[in-house]
């Protein structure tokens, strides 16, 4: 009996095969279509949605800032500032550029950058054009003009330092604009073009962390040195050192003290100026003849005018008080955000958040060869020359000027506008209070 139900059960695998068995209300739901409209749509917009990828990476360029600004050049005068840059995705790549002119168009500059961020080693190309036009009338027309071509490697040596290499070639040109010398001259012209070569080398460091507008912690500096060899007349080869030093130091909450060193100097074979006096972007001051220390002259270059440096903030002075080619400046300052120091909640008003008092006090100089650390330096001593002698006079001038009062900042119309009254001290006495309106932050 045992091998007879055997047989059956084998003869029945046989007929039915239990592993290709479908159950037919399972074919029935395949064949109908049980889809609605929305779970249709929400299927395609599903696969629409899916992430794709990866795509090899092809560079593509975006607009990052587009700034236009005020600037109030104390040579040129009022100006507008127009600036734009451009980024890769992953910051390979960046184009900065942007034009400055001056009310009547006859002035202004015109730089454009290319940088290179891809490796460590960072790696620019730069053009940077500057014009200066005179016009004291019909008698008195000059324009003069720089272009320089710069080529340079940054390499980084820790998260916060840098050192620079600015290989460069710039010519300078001078144009008389007097009627009488506009007749087309070969020599003339050859004569009022200057082609330099040089090299301009810094070191920087920073690691400031900013908390605000206009407060800043933490320690910067820059260090750098250049030198220009004028290739067609080496009387105007000349070199330059200039060291910016500053330190912001938080007291107490949002209450910081903010220092800064600078010192500058020219020297080699031509010796150009530094003026001293005066703040950054000084709005109702235009006075061409203070901002510079010589008087045009009809017919005559002026070669100082190309690479003349202002050095502020000197407050409780007009620009170019003292000039000379060396300057040292030290500024102290006490900054003081009302609302956010007394109040630790939001503040939706741009002013009141913005809101800043401001104690300085200011010391520096300028001069021409013996430093005002000497006893006969160039501001105490006095030389007059007349036909038959010559003499030195000690006057025992204070060589340092020194400013003190106090200030307020803020936020208006979106420009962040500073409001000054300080009193000078010159040779040691103090004189009538100055007051000022200037645009842009303090150091």
């Amino acid at each position: 009996n045992f091998a007879t139900e055997e047989k059956k059960e084998e003869s029945l695998t046989d007929i039915i095969n239990t592993d290709d068995y479908v159950f037919d209300k399972e074919i029935v739901k395949k064949t109908e279509s049980s889809d609605s409209f929305l779970s249709t749509y929400r299927r395609v917009f599903q696969e629409e949605n899916k992430p794709v990828g990866p795509f090899p990476y092809k560079t593509q360029f975006s607009a990052d800032n587009m700034i236009t600004s005020w600037v109030i050049d104390p040579y040129r005068g009022f100006g507008i500032l127009l600036e734009t840059e451009m980024n890769d995705l992953l910051q390979n790549h960046k184009f900065y550029g942007g034009i400055l002119t001056t009310t009547n168009l006859r002035s202004g500059d015109v730089f454009a950058e290319y940088q290179y961020l891809e490796q460590r080693v960072d790696y620019k190309v730069r053009f940077d054009r500057s014009v200066w036009l005179q016009d004291y009338g019909d008698a008195l027309r000059q324009r003069y003009s720089k272009n320089k071509f710069e080529v340079g490697a940054s390499l980084p040596l820790g998260p916060r330092f840098r050192v620079t290499v600015n290989p460069n070639f710039m010519f300078t040109k001078y144009q008389d604009l007097n009627f009488y010398n506009l007749i087309p001259n070969a020599d003339a012209a050859e004569k009022n073009v200057t082609s330099y070569l040089g090299v301009s080398t810094e070191a920087v460091f920073d690691n400031t962390r900013v908390m605000g507008q206009n407060m800043i912690e933490g320690t910067r500096f820059k260090l750098q040195f250049s030198h220009s060899e004028a290739l067609n007349d080496k009387s105007r080869s000349f070199s330059n050192f200039s060291a910016d030093i500053r330190h912001y130091q938080k007291l107490f909450r949002s209450l910081v003290f903010a220092s800064r060193l600078y010192y500058g100097s020219y020297f080699g074979r031509f010796n150009h100026n530094y003026m001293i006096g005066g703040m950054d972007n000084w709005l109702f001051k235009n006075d061409p003849f203070s901002a510079q220390p010589w008087y045009p002259e009809e017919s005559v270059e002026n070669n100082k005018v190309y690479f003349l440096q202002n050095v502020t903030s000197l407050r409780g002075y007009n620009y170019n008080t003292l000039y000379g080619t060396s300057a040292l400046l030290v500024n102290l300052e006490l900054r003081l955000p009302v609302v956010k120091f007394f109040y630790n909640g939001p503040v939706r008003s741009s002013f009141l958040s913005n809101l800043q008092l401001v104690g300085f006090f200011d010391i520096g100089s300028a001069w021409t060869g013996a430093s005002p650390f000497n006893r006969n330096n160039s501001i105490s001593v006095v030389t007059i020359r007349d036909n038959s002698f010559e003499a030195e006079i000690q006057t025992f001038k204070n060589p340092w000027l020194m400013g003190y009062g106090g200030g307020l900042r803020t936020v208006l119309l979106g420009y962040f506008i500073k409001f000054d009254l300080a009193f000078p001290i010159e040779d040691n006495t103090v004189g009538k209070s100055k007051f000022y309106v200037t645009l842009g932050h303090d150091f």
